[in-house]
């Protein structure tokens, strides 16, 4: 698995505004070929959490 993912932009992910206010508590995400990479906006050069596809979908279905 990959430690590091090259990407050209970060998504910004926020929950929806009928969430409770967590804050501003938000995360970056980025696709790169088969891998997803999650960071800190707030920390952007502290790293990032890297998956393959395949892991984060299973993450997601999870969270449905």
């Amino acid at each position: 698995m990959p430690r590091s993912v090259r990407v050209r932009h970060w998504m910004r992910h926020r929950a929806p505004p009928s969430a409770p206010d967590e804050n501003g508590h938000c995360v970056q995400v980025a696709v790169a070929g088969r891998s997803v990479g999650l960071r800190d906006p707030k920390d952007p050069a502290g790293g990032s959490l890297v998956l393959p596809s395949p892991a984060w979908n299973a993450f997601l279905d999870g969270l449905r």
